[in-house]
């Protein structure tokens, strides 16, 4: 029903001269639309670089399996590497502040590292403004540290029908395999109650792709643009 209110709203947009569309648009939407509108109402294209990535949780918990080799073993050379020095805690109101801090320093580091700056500031703007309402919109994450330094953060939320939406991670380079490791601890903290992780789209970005692929989804979640034709 939504998605048919929302074919509605684009007609009413489009008769007030606005331009017409709906994004990320998921599958069964696109199906719905199909038998709902005569053929030719509607411009449905899909765009792999929107494609949601997801993963067993309990394969990333434990980088299971012969393709998660790598991980599993570089996550074991990490921990043996900083043992005592390293931890953990929970990303809760008490750290939030602490968070904040390390996303100012991170994002004046990583902004030469990156050829879409205007991603990278919006992305960062998002970021405040979801540590403003951290617990109105109930999100749960973590902050490492390495001899009491924060190295890094993360944070998501649960969606409808089993997923826990990693919607931020981010860690310091020099530490390599630390992303990974936050990521594993995530998908520890959660699997209980999600059986997948989202690592959400990769906007089609190289880099952003690579990584992804290299923890190897179980499905990639197709979504699609939708316009009146």
């Amino acid at each position: 029903k939504n998605i048919i209110d929302g074919v509605e709203t684009l007609k009413k947009m489009a008769q007030d001269g606005q331009d017409a569309v709906l994004i990320n648009v998921n599958q069964d939407e696109v199906e719905l639309l199909a038998k709902t509108f005569p053929e030719g109402v509607l411009q449905i294209e899909s765009d792999r670089a929107y494609a949601d990535y997801l993963y067993y949780s309990e394969d990333i918990a434990e980088y299971s399996g012969h393709d998660l080799g790598r991980k599993r073993r570089a996550s074991r050379k990490f921990y043996a590497e900083y043992a005592e020095r390293f931890e953990i805690v929970d990303l809760d109101q008490a750290h939030v502040e602490e968070a904040i801090t390390y996303q100012h320093e991170w994002f004046e580091k990583n902004q030469s590292r990156y050829s879409a700056e205007h991603m990278l500031d919006l992305e960062h703007q998002k970021i405040l403004l979801d540590f403003e309402h951290y617990e109105e919109l109930e999100l749960e994450g973590l902050v490492a540290r390495i001899d009491g330094k924060t190295v890094g953060y993360g944070y998501g939320g649960m969606l409808a029908g089993g997923a826990f939406d990693v919607m931020v991670l981010k860690s310091e380079f020099e530490y390599g395999a630390l992303w990974g490791v936050l990521l594993q601890d995530l998908a520890k903290r959660v699997r209980d109650k999600a059986k997948y992780l989202n690592l959400e789209e990769d906007l089609g970005i190289e880099g952003f792709r690579e990584n992804k692929m290299r923890y190897h989804p179980c499905m990639l979640l197709e979504k699609s643009t939708v316009r009146l034709s």
